[in-house]
This record gives structure tokens, C-alpha cells and sequence, in this order.
């Protein structure tokens, strides 16, 4: 009786193991509070370019961006006691929204159509690998377009100077 239930459990436990997806997190917790902090500052610069134009997901964005800070709150104690400094996660954080900041200034406003291209899928990797680590299976769908404030990309050689529309 007792050896038919340690191998129920045992199945069960196996099971349940094959059913959920490993999620590809960092095992020091360092690590992970770098993860956690990188992605809360990549969804916080969505959030906030989100917020700025009239993007319907701008509110799911900035729920998903204090999840991972919440994430971040958790694991940053065991972090501090492996010897990372306090300031490390306000740098990542910060490390995250700048790399955003950049691909954002590309897709907006880059002449080079390719270049613009380029950054619009670096933004979707960079997004999808945060998600992807604490929803496996979801897939990002609220990513901005590539705008292109100038007209036509590279309809001349020629630069267009002036005003901004």
C-alpha cells in the first residue's frame, strides 16, 4: 500500500515536472535581481512611451513593469547578501531604460529604414526574453510600430534637415 503511493506521488511528481515549462531564470540570486531590475527599467521606458502616446496597452504595460519590480524587491535581500552593492539595482534598472530609450530613438527616428527595422526587432527580443522568463508562452503584441516622422525613408541620399514635425 505504502510503496503503491510513493510511486503515485512519484509519478505525479514527474508529471507535473513534464508539464511545466523550465523558466530560464538565473540561479544566484544576484542574477536574478539584475534580471528582474533590467527588465523593470525596459518595461518602465514602454510604459512611459506607451503613456505618452495613445497606446489602448499602456495600462497592461505598466502593471507587467511593477510586476517585475515586485520581482526585484523579492530576490534584491539575498542579492545584498551576496555582496552586491545597494546602488547595483538602481543601475540596472537605469541600464534597462536607456537600452529602450536608444531602440525607441531608432525605430522613431532613424532615417535608415534597415537600421529602424533592426531596433524594432531588438526591442521585441529584448522584451520577449523578460516575459518569456515568468509567462512562458507569451508572446509580446504591443510593441510599438515603426513610425516615420520624416516621410518616405530613403527616398534621397540626401539628409532632411529642419523643424520636426
Amino acid at each position: 500500500m505504502i510503496s503503491t503511493l510513493r510511486l503515485s506521488l512519484g509519478a505525479l511528481s514527474l508529471l507535473s515536472l513534464l508539464a511545466t515549462p523550465a523558466l530560464p531564470l538565473p540561479a544566484r540570486a544576484f542574477e536574478r535581481a539584475e534580471f528582474f531590475a533590467t527588465c523593470a527599467g525596459r518595461l518602465d521606458a514602454i510604459s512611459a512611451h506607451a503613456n505618452a502616446r495613445p497606446i489602448e496597452e499602456s495600462t497592461e504595460i505598466s502593471e507587467i513593469a511593477a510586476e517585475f519590480s515586485l520581482l526585484l524587491d523579492a530576490v534584491l535581500p539575498d542579492a545584498l547578501d551576496e555582496g552586491v552593492p545597494k546602488r547595483a539595482a538602481r543601475r540596472w534598472r537605469t541600464g534597462g531604460w536607456v537600452e529602450i530609450a536608444h531602440l525607441l530613438q531608432e525605430i522613431n527616428y532613424s532615417f535608415d529604414a534597415g537600421r529602424a527595422a533592426r531596433a524594432a526587432e531588438a526591442l521585441q527580443a529584448r522584451v520577449q526574453t523578460c516575459l518569456t522568463a515568468v509567462q512562458p508562452g507569451a508572446v509580446v503584441t504591443w510593441l510599438p510600430k515603426i513610425a516615420d516622422p520624416y516621410g518616405e525613408r530613403g527616398a534621397t541620399d540626401t539628409p532632411r534637415v529642419g523643424l520636426m514635425p
